[in-house]
């Protein structure tokens, strides 16, 4: 796992990005329907999972509807005021990805940061395929139906995955986060 400590942490520049984008192009050519690709983060040849640390800046879990009838979703999500070198991590390692999709031969693209608003992360939380729990452990018993104990919590600690995302139909890409870890402090 990668903290602030890690040789990687400080040079973002060592993670790399496990996508074959010239394959994927080919792919969205023969069939528009394939416009999404992921990228696997790795250190060497080991996934990249780490680890951040701040102040939730919302008040607790943030639950979103998104449609109508049938089509109607549920999305979580909370946010995390970061420490500056957290921040300046996630912008070298955005920029990092950005370089690696031009080398792939994607040059007109539009990359966007997790970071918001200077400092701020929104972490978008994921549920199980029964929708009955989230797809991350935690240190309370929060899940989709019951998440208000997580608003009595100042700080977080989110361990986790970096993934890289890549829509060709758009022209946009940027990096998301997968928490396999939360800790309410």
């Amino acid at each position: 796992m990668t903290t602030a400590a890690d040789p990687a942490y400080s040079h973002p520049e060592s993670v790399t990005f496990k996508l074959d984008l010239p394959k994927a192009i080919a792919r969205f050519a023969k069939d528009e329907n394939r416009f999404i690709h992921t990228a696997k983060t790795r250190v060497a040849t080991k996934p990249f999972t780490f680890e951040l640390q701040g102040d939730m800046c919302t008040a607790g879990i943030n639950e979103s509807e998104f449609g109508e009838g049938k089509k109607k979703t549920t999305s979580y999500s909370i946010g995390i005021s970061l420490e500056e070198p957290d921040v300046e991590f996630l912008n070298t390692l955005t920029t990092e990805f950005e370089d690696f999709c031009h080398a792939g031969g994607i040059t007109d693209i539009d990359i966007s940061s997790p970071v918001r608003d200077d400092d701020r992360l929104y972490l978008k939380l994921k549920t199980d395929h029964s929708g009955k729990n989230f797809n991350f452990k935690t240190n309370i018993n929060v899940t989709p139906k019951k998440y208000s104990e997580a608003a009595n919590s100042d700080k977080l600690t989110f361990i986790g995955e970096i993934t890289g995302w890549v829509n060709l139909e758009s022209n946009k890409a940027g990096l998301s986060l997968t928490p396999k870890r939360v800790v309410f402090d």
